[in-house]
């Protein structure tokens, strides 16, 4: 219980120390605030290592618990982007999640479609099946599958 705690108090201390390096990265590449609709939503930071290269961090808290840090589930993404033209993108990547409400880690892989409205958002549409990791492959899940939105800063 307390090595559950203490990773999550470590991804949300991590997220806390990235979120100022992000911001004053803006001029080496694009950073965004994500917003996803899947089976736990989330909310996430995006930051372009490279024209083809996106990182994504995400994290939902619950705050109906006493224990906030009990239901956190966290995960990073690494996208590749397979083909692109002004609007319209395709990419794909690996993805590890911890899912705090049922104490599980997932690896897994984001298939996604991004579409640029304007210069400054873009919708996106991602299947992310996953292995359930355990003792074993205990199971599959698709827990980054869903729609979202991403506003970029700069």
């Amino acid at each position: 219980m307390k090595s559950k705690r203490l990773f999550h108090l470590l991804v949300i201390f991590t997220i806390t120390l990235i979120l100022p390096y992000t911001i004053y990265a803006q001029e080496k590449g694009r950073i965004g605030l994500t917003v996803k609709a899947q089976l736990i939503p989330y909310v996430g930071i995006s930051y372009g290592v490279s024209d083809n290269i996106q990182t994504r961090l995400s994290t939902y808290l619950d705050f109906s618990d006493s224990d906030l840090t009990s239901s956190t589930m966290s995960s990073l993404s690494i996208l590749l982007k397979v083909s692109s033209d002004k609007s319209l993108s395709t990419y794909i990547g690996p993805d590890i999640t911890y899912h705090g409400f049922i104490d599980k880690l997932f690896l897994g892989l984001i298939l996604g479609t991004e579409y640029n409205i304007h210069k400054k958002i873009s919708i996106f549409g991602e299947f992310g099946p996953s292995l359930e990791i355990g003792d074993g492959i205990e199971g599959i899940g698709f827990l980054n599958t869903g729609i979202g939105i991403t506003y970029y800063l700069n």
